[in-house]
């Protein structure tokens, strides 16, 4: 398939760091529905780049054409807006809170998409307002239930993660456990998941700022095969921000 066979030479660019061979691979196929990976991977590159003029006319000719995600279905915009904040956050960059309103702008006027409470919920996180993120997050459909189990289990898990490294920060350990406990409980007849398992209980260790416990458990899902899910995993996910520097 023309539209994902070069994905993976973007992604393997993109992990180390080669930001201008991601860029000009990109820029060779402006197909329609293009892959959504490309679409991160090309405009998260330009942040890092500090291209943000070209990352203006790069947003907005995703839109125009579309996207779509690895089972051939319409990928909404919201998610590269997403992961659009994600890299501003994860580099210090300036343009965060521009970006985190035109998201929250972008859920506002897109309240029909299934996404649409976890659309504003990330919109609030970018803003610092967790509380109100958690609260948004609450409401949110996680995962259809027609979609392929491996998929929809990772997506419940990662929303159970995201909550508990929420309630860690906001000063509930209590909800935080309970958040660790659903993982495990939810994962325990499915013992493939064992490294993704490990992965996600990282983000509720930093978030209740437990960091050594949370190094340890990424190491046990490295060892174990963790599978890269995303392409913002271990280095760009903004839920391990503050392990970057740890030692």
């Amino acid at each position: 398939n023309l539209g994902w066979s070069h994905v993976t030479e973007m992604f393997i660019n993109y992990q180390v760091k080669r930001y201008s061979q991601t860029i000009a691979i990109a820029n060779e196929y402006d197909l329609p529905l293009t892959p959504d990976a490309q679409a991160v991977m090309h405009s998260q590159s330009l942040v890092f780049m500090d291209s943000l003029d070209v990352l203006e006319s790069t947003l907005e000719k995703y839109k125009e054409i579309g996207l779509s995600n690895n089972m051939g279905e319409p990928s909404s915009h919201s998610l590269l807006l997403i992961m659009v904040c994600d890299a501003f956050l994860l580099s210090d960059k300036p343009g965060l809170k521009l970006y985190a309103e035109r998201l929250k702008d972008w859920a506002e006027t897109h309240s029909d998409e299934a996404s649409y409470h976890r659309n504003l919920g990330y919109a609030y996180f970018y803003m610092d307002s967790l509380a109100q993120a958690v609260e948004t997050w609450k409401q949110e459909e996680i995962a259809p239930e027609d979609w392929p189990g491996w998929l929809r289990h990772t997506l419940q898990i990662e929303y159970m993660s995201r909550m508990g490294y929420s309630y860690g920060q906001l000063g509930d350990p209590l909800q935080a456990q309970a958040m660790k406990d659903s993982i495990q409980v939810f994962l325990s007849p499915y013992p493939g998941f064992s490294a993704t398992k490990d992965y996600y209980l990282s983000r509720i260790y930093l978030g209740l700022g437990q960091k050594e416990q949370a190094v340890n458990s990424l190491d046990k899902a490295i060892e174990q095969g963790f599978n890269f899910f995303r392409p913002t995993v271990f280095a760009r996910d903004p839920f391990l921000y503050q392990l970057h520097g740890y030692e």
